[in-house]
């Protein structure tokens, strides 16, 4: 269903990837934001306050009988935002840019009830306040997206023989210090756990698109929060995620 969407420039597909084994109950679609809200790394506007603003002037009625996501925003924060929240050292150079927010709002969404095997084509008004001459009403917008998606054709089989490289960027040596130190931070009884991370670059192969890329993701490693993001014209990411790291209930509390 996501594949019609998936060379747009920006869009989400949340993919519980249930039928591949993992246990999420809901998958989305969102596509063609309305707007999209995007800071580059280093810039001096905050992305939080630019967020909190731009939300803060749509209000959505929730309808208790459909999945919980019915039209909103939708992206991805970057690790690095968190300079904006506390005084951080001066992060390391980014290498790749990638940008550190990118976040469409939309309101046009497919939404999949994988556990009650039902589907749905939301659609709403938030920004009913653009020219009607540029934006089409929410009931030509649903039935557009139905169409584009009962029209989708059969994937290709999965691509598994395009690979590229893996260039590690810290070296044993330097990644056993650092584990060094933790463990002795461990010891002294200033930390219970640490997250020693390491990144890891490669080059995608002409012969493999990304979307093709997350599909090989999804059979490998089916995850109950995977997701596909698309965060500009050549950039994306592509989430395997096992679990849901901060849940919001219907009054708004974390």
């Amino acid at each position: 269903a996501f594949a019609p969407f998936s060379e747009e420039p920006v869009g989400a597909f949340f993919d519980s990837a249930a039928e591949s084994g993992g246990q999420g109950r809901y998958s989305y679609i969102a596509t063609d934001p309305f707007k999209v809200l995007g800071a580059e790394f280093a810039n001096s506007i905050n992305p939080f306050e630019l967020l909190s603003q731009e939300l803060a002037q749509y209000n959505l009625p929730r309808h208790p009988n459909l999945p919980p996501f019915q039209t909103g925003a939708a992206g991805i924060l970057g690790y690095e935002m968190g300079r904006h929240l506390e005084k951080l050292p001066t992060p390391k150079p980014l290498g790749q840019g990638f940008p550190e927010m990118v976040v469409g709002l939309y309101d046009t969404v497919a939404a999949f009830d994988n556990q009650a095997r039902k589907a749905w084509v939301l659609a709403s008004d938030v920004a009913n306040e653009m020219p009607a001459s540029t934006r089409e009403l929410a009931e030509t917008r649903a039935q557009k997206m139905a169409a584009r998606i009962s029209a989708s054709k059969t994937l290709d089989e999965l691509n598994i023989d395009s690979c590229g490289h893996w260039n590690v960027e810290t070296s044993r040596e330097e990644y056993e210090k650092l584990l060094s130190r933790v463990i002795d931070y461990i010891h002294a009884g200033d930390i219970f756990q640490a997250n020693l991370t390491q990144r890891l670059t490669g080059i995608i192969p002409d012969s493999l698109d990304k979307f093709m890329l997350y599909r090989r993701l999804r059979a490998l490693n089916p995850a109950p929060f995977a997701a596909y993001l698309s965060c500009g014209k050549d950039e994306a990411v592509l989430s395997a995620s096992p679990e849901l790291f901060l849940s919001l209930d219907e009054a708004g509390n974390i």
